[in-house]
């Protein structure tokens, strides 16, 4: 029985890890594109009912809701092509400070 339990439990992670690396693989390729280019792309695989904007419903895990706040200047508790665009530029100046 105690066998049993283990392997559901390893079963139930591991498509949960691996969609952690994907998530991991999907942001890192993110962060190689232009600010504006990833941007769309982020807006165009969230927005799940094409308003324009993002709600905290539509953000996925790479998104967190800490990290929607920051983003989400005018609070209006959705991220616009703008924020978003923005928000990627932030974080490309601060890679290239990095480097």
């Amino acid at each position: 029985m105690k066998k049993l339990i283990l392997s559901l439990a390893l079963i139930s992670v591991l498509p949960f890890s691996s969609a952690m690396s994907k998530e991991k693989e999907v942001q890192q390729s993110m962060s190689d594109l232009p600010p504006e280019q990833a941007a769309q792309e982020l807006m165009k695989s969230n927005d799940f009912n094409k308003d324009g904007k993002l709600s905290t419903k539509e953000v996925n895990t790479s998104f967190r809701i800490r990290r929607f706040k920051s983003v989400d200047k005018n609070k209006d508790s959705f991220l616009d092509l703008e924020e978003l665009t923005e928000s990627y530029k932030r974080s490309s100046q601060v890679k290239a400070k990095a480097n």
